[in-house]
């Protein structure tokens, strides 16, 4: 009976995926995997082979460089690509041909189509013999060993970077097993552990430096998968070290790491109070009453709002969805000692009795992100059940008495992983705190030019440098609503324009009387003669429909007039989310070119003295660049 409810399970999965409910799909296929781990991903993978890529999946090709078999892991990234909305197209360079693939132009690392690569090297196929040097007889001995493994993976990740100009995922070196001597390898730096661990610091050093590489610790990940982590059958059969389960480990890291990669991220984690939060129910056993503290159970819930926090210092939104009188919950946030959490770390509260799917989208409205950028986390099974099948795209987490088990759970929904934090991430909170205030100035004005021309506000355009690669990347990478092409661009991309003679890269950064909003706009544009091209054009959501966007693209305007332009072109390229767009092009005064592209997307036109006269009565432009 149990098979078959796995099988029906699976069997609704794939329907979702032929009839393009992706976020059907991937919430189903999330519960399907936690359940059958190893049989669920193989048994998925063979169903998936058959089929062609569903409507709405992003595609995502990856290609490993690889010293040993790793083929195996195909299902697991495949699988839980599914569960993340990505149709992942795994592929793999030749058995031990690494430095091959680097110095033959006719491999498939130097052909197109690569949207990732994946670098998996084990330290004996660098350093012949390191796995049974248990011990190295000296200092000087051990350092030889781990700079010969450090420059020689730097040296990969290098060229591989300079040949695709693609994200790259390094997994990090195993410790091998059942080491000569046991313990030995681990008692001191001339121990093999530390060697293996001191490389692996470096490589991680050294691919955080680069932009768009992310490390991956081989080490950390296998160990979930306990004593089983290695196959010496595997090992001596094919060549791949791991075990099923350790290659489900890797293969969910590889996916969570693309997802960081390319920009698919969750913003927002919203969570219940009563057993979530805090211990107990607040509306019964009063504020006095409430479990959390230093002493356990209290100490569970304490963790969890640490952990909570840590989140929001990366970036991440925080809100609350709890059937709890508002008055109540303001009272014990404000007042109660032993909380971590306060209401200031909250950018949304919805403290009430109304179904929490409709909670979540008022958020979602609120905070104007998707609600596929939220994550949901409650104690109560009915709660998620209800949200999950009102609200597919929104990842949910039950809050068990296991907060550790929780927040990796949550973790592991993808989307959460930070391989880079900008000022704006650390300050994101504040920002949708002034944001709730200038709501409150909005609702006290009598007009919409009242409450723009109150709000005092200031731009500046500048074009890109060092420090805003980051955050321009950022933007295009993350920006679903307020983006006319939804091109994705990683930091590597944009140095590379804002360097070439072809390309200019300009960003936006706007205030107002309640504050900073930081770096919320870029405009990308392709010159050609006297003609600029607007390749990109995107604006975060927190300034959107204050006319930011006329200030800013007539001040590029402005710019291009200067620099020998006549006309400036645009390009709308319609998707699920953009519709908020569509009409701009017209607003501003381009003129629509005749277009028969069949998926929709229609270009623009304008002469550049036009252009120069958009503007916006509301934003003081400024120039932070020499332009």
């Amino acid at each position: 009976m149990e098979e078959r409810r796995q099988m029906n399970q699976l069997e609704t999965i794939l329907h979702s995926l032929q009839t393009a409910d992706i976020s059907a799909a991937a919430r189903d296929c999330r519960l399907y995997l936690e359940e059958t781990p190893v049989s669920g991903e193989i048994a998925m993978n063979a169903k998936l082979k058959s089929m062609g890529r569903p409507e709405g999946l992003k595609t995502v090709r990856t290609y490993c460089v690889r010293s040993y078999t790793l083929e195996p892991i195909s299902p697991f990234v495949r699988a839980w690509g599914i569960a993340n909305g990505l149709w992942v197209q795994p592929e793999f360079s030749p058995f031990g041909q690494h430095w091959q693939e680097v110095l033959d132009r006719g491999s498939r690392l130097h052909g197109s189509g690569i949207d990732a690569t994946i670098i998996a090297v084990r330290a004996p196929d660098l350093v012949p013999g390191i796995e049974l040097r248990t011990r190295f007889t000296s200092k000087d001995d051990a350092k030889s060993a781990k700079e010969a493994l450090v420059t020689q993976m730097q040296q990969l990740i290098s060229e591989v970077k300079t040949i695709t100009g693609k994200p790259v995922v390094v997994l990090g070196f195993d410790i091998p097993d059942c080491l000569p001597g046991g313990l030995l390898a681990f008692q001191g730096s001339l121990g093999l552990a530390w060697v293996l661990r001191g490389a692996n610091e470096a490589v991680a050093d050294y691919c955080a430096w680069c932009s768009d590489v992310v490390y991956v610790d081989t080490e950390t990940v296998i160990a979930d998968a306990g004593r089983d982590r290695y196959s010496g059958v595997n090992w001596f059969t094919s060549k791949n070290p791991f075990s099923a389960l350790s290659l489900r480990q890797l293969g969910q890291a590889i996916v969570r790491a693309t997802l960081a990669l390319i920009g698919q991220e969750r913003k927002c984690i919203v969570v219940d109070l009563d057993n979530t939060l805090w211990g107990g129910i607040v509306g019964e056993d009063g504020p006095e009453g409430i479990r959390v503290g230093n002493e356990y159970p209290g100490s569970n819930y304490a963790w969890f709002q640490r952990w909570l926090k840590g989140m929001e210092e990366l970036g991440f939104l925080l809100a609350i969805n709890s059937k709890n009188d508002q008055s109540l919950v303001n009272e014990v946030l404000s007042t109660h000692p032993s909380l971590v959490l306060r209401p200031d770390n909250f950018s949304a509260v919805m403290a009430n009795w109304d179904d929490k799917a409709s909670n979540i989208e008022r958020i979602s409205k609120d905070l104007n992100i998707g609600v596929d950028t939220l994550v949901f986390i409650d104690d109560s099974p009915f709660e998620l059940e209800r949200v999950a099948h009102a609200l597919p795209e929104v990842a949910c987490a039950r809050m068990t008495g296991d907060p550790i088990r929780t927040a990796r759970e949550i973790m592991e929904c993808g989307g959460l992983d930070r391989i880079r934090v900008t000022d704006e991430d650390r300050s994101r909170t504040s920002m949708y705190v002034a944001q709730s205030r200038r709501k409150g100035l909005e609702a006290a004005s009598n007009t919409l030019d009242e409450f723009l021309q109150n709000l005092c506000m200031r731009a500046v355009v500048g074009t890109a440098d060092a420090v805003r690669l980051e955050r321009i990347s950022q933007l295009t990478m993350r920006t679903n609503q307020f983006n006319l092409t939804t091109r994705r661009y990683s930091v590597e991309d944009i140095r590379r324009m804002a360097e070439s003679q072809k390309h200019r890269v300009f960003w936006l950064e706007v205030e107002d009387k309640f504050g900073p909003s930081g770096l919320v706009g870029v405009i990308v544009v392709e010159v050609s003669g006297d003609k600029w091209t607007l390749d990109t054009f995107v604006l975060s959501c927190r300034v959107m429909g204050r006319t930011v966007e006329d200030a800013f693209l007539g001040g590029v305007a402005r710019i291009a007039q200067k620099q020998g332009a006549a006309f400036m072109l645009g390009e709308y390229a319609p998707t699920k989310r953009n519709g908020v767009v569509r009409d701009l092009y017209r607003r501003l005064g381009f003129l629509a070119e005749a277009s028969d592209s069949p998926d929709g997307v229609t270009r623009w036109r304008i002469p550049i003295q036009r252009a120069v006269e958009i503007r916006s009565s509301f934003v003081k432009l400024e120039y932070g660049c020499d332009c």
